[in-house]
């Protein structure tokens, strides 16, 4: 079956300008530097949350989201000095409970 609501591979993705098409990827971000996540989803996403601990808890970052469209979203992740790296992952869930993660790493030099 397929899940009725998934990050879409051909329209998410974890680098700072949006290249469609590259799936959400590891990135590199500036110290101190806010940064953008843009994703698009195969159907509505009415949640979002984010983790910065590879999925082992998640923050609600729903409101924070801006949408263009019905399926594609940004989120704009506030400056980060005080480590080098983050295990992230990402995941939505549409109006009928179903969910969908994606991990990557942001790396801040």
């Amino acid at each position: 079956a397929v899940n009725p609501v998934s990050i879409n591979e051909n329209y998410a993705t974890g680098e700072l300008t949006p290249d469609r098409g590259t799936g959400i990827t590891n990135l590199t971000a500036s110290r101190g530097q806010a940064f953008n996540i843009t994703y698009c989803t195969n159907s509505p996403a009415t949640k979002h949350e984010i983790s910065r601990d590879n999925g082992s808890t998640y923050t609600d970052i729903t409101s924070s989201v801006s949408t263009t469209g019905t399926s594609a979203y940004r989120y704009q992740h506030s400056a980060v000095s005080n480590v080098n790296s983050y295990n992230m992952a990402i995941r939505v869930t549409n109006a009928s409970g179903n969910t969908s993660v994606r991990r990557f790493v942001v790396t801040f030099s």
